[in-house]
């Protein structure tokens, strides 16, 4: 490549240096050569030192970039898709938002790296053969078989659906709320990692590590554990199909939760009795991580109650008064809250599928309105073709919630904030919002 030339003695040998005008010319020529334009010309960079660069926003995609040296690189929203990184270096880079759709990173290095918002697609993580150069001559090079590495790394809201990361390392990597559906990382070193919110959804976990890895409110419906590592492992709120124990898993994890002492309607009316004399008597309830699948809680006086954690998919709480309850994390897949009292309650993190939520009251009653409660509390649920015919979400915030399949028909959104959720046009068609919504 012009402009380039073997690095000065006493820097490392292993890598080409590309001065600013090359750069240049080969970032200009690859973007005629992506966009079809005559001259055009793949950029071609393997083993070249690009560290510390700004490369921000370009276009890559496609560019083989084998072996290059991206250590502390700049390349926040740079297209990246299908590119070649087998074997880079890129600690520490900064790639917010990048596109890496079905980039090869067979041992890649991605230590410390920043890609939250990434998008890494089916992405090629697994083994890499690596060649190191001695002596500056190809000839005599060693090579060594090594596994993508995100140890550290940070990977908040990424897209690694289907990726491919067998055997790799990611101890302490930052997964929260990443999509990681259909994603092989069987094998995989995943201690210690963040993986909160994460969906896992039919992910072959198989022999991977999860040792105190965190998995509050992560969705593992569908995923293979076989002698996957869960030794201390945080499954608070985690949603499996069936329980860890019949999994294939080895190890014991963490996951805390209230055993019932006494029956639950007993429990119930001791708290409708607290309820009723403002603290005084009865006592309040508190299950968190409580077994309550399918229990019958229909126009209960639950207002206040916790039950952080718990699981309660197919729970029946149709017409219940829950002001100011919390549902955070819960697994409420399938449940009853059709006509329910939800204003005030936190169901943050919770797993709403195919709940029905029909006429609901989870809002206010408008700009100006005196409603001395507020609305639920949605920060990251999960509402996946829950049913929300009616129900009333007036200046509720559904930023970042996730309605993918819900049914909205007639369901008031005046005036909520949908910035970021997963929601398509047609569902808002059916619904009212008038007044000032905001979707941007």
């Amino acid at each position: 490549m012009d402009g380039a030339g073997e690095q000065e003695a006493g820097e490392p040998s292993r890598f080409v240096k590309v001065d600013d005008d090359a750069l240049k010319d080969a970032l200009d020529s690859h973007l005629r050569f992506v966009n079809g334009t005559r001259g055009g010309r793949r950029a071609t960079l393997p083993r070249r030192d690009l560290s510390n660069r700004d490369l921000a926003r370009v276009n890559l995609a496609g560019a083989d970039l084998t072996g290059a040296h991206l250590v502390g690189a700049n390349l926040t929203r740079t297209a990246l898709a299908g590119a070649i990184l087998f074997g880079a270096d890129m600690r520490s880079i900064a790639a917010q938002g990048a596109d890496l759709t079905k980039a090869d990173l067979r041992g890649a290095c991605l230590a410390g790296a920043d890609l939250t918002n990434a998008i890494l697609i089916e992405v090629d993580m697994r083994e890499g053969q690596v060649a190191y150069v001695e002596e500056g001559d190809l000839s005599v090079s060693r090579q060594r078989l090594t596994p993508s590495d995100m140890s550290a790394a940070v990977l908040r809201r990424a897209d690694l659906s289907r990726a491919r990361f067998a055997k790799g390392v990611a101890a302490q990597v930052d997964l929260s709320d990443a999509i990681l559906r259909g994603a092989r990382l069987n094998g995989a070193d995943l201690r210690n990692a963040n993986l909160t919110g994460a969906i896992l959804v039919q992910a072959d976990l198989t022999d991977s590590n999860l040792s105190g890895a965190t998995l509050f409110g992560a969705v593992l419906t569908d995923s293979t554990l076989t002698r996957a590592d869960v030794s201390g492992a945080k499954l608070f709120g985690t949603i499996m199909n069936g329980d860890i124990a019949k999994s294939g898993a080895k190890g014991t994890p963490l996951k805390p939760g209230t055993i019932l002492d006494r029956p639950l309607p007993d429990l119930v009316a001791d708290h409708a009795e607290w309820v009723d004399s403002g603290g005084a008597k009865g006592a309040r309830l508190e299950l968190p991580g409580a077994e309550l699948a399918g229990a019958d809680l229909r126009n209960t006086n639950l207002a206040g109650a916790k039950f952080t954690g718990a699981q309660l998919a197919r729970a029946n709480l149709t017409g219940a008064k829950l002001l100011f309850a919390d549902f955070s994390f819960c697994d409420m897949r399938d449940a009853k809250l059709r006509c329910a009292d939800l204003r005030g309650s936190d169901f943050s993190r919770a797993f709403l599928a195919g709940a029905d939520l029909s006429e609901a009251v989870l809002g206010l009653h408008g700009k100006g309105s005196s409603d001395p409660v507020r609305p639920t509390k949605l920060t990251r649920a999960r509402l996946w073709s829950a049913r929300l015919k009616g129900a009333h979400l007036c200046r509720v915030d559904l930023s970042g919630v996730d309605l993918t399949g819900a049914d909205l028909t007639q369901a008031d959104l005046r005036e909520v904030d949908l910035r970021g959720a997963s929601v398509t046009a047609e569902q808002l068609a059916r619904a009212v919002t008038a007044h000032g919504g905001t979707t941007e």
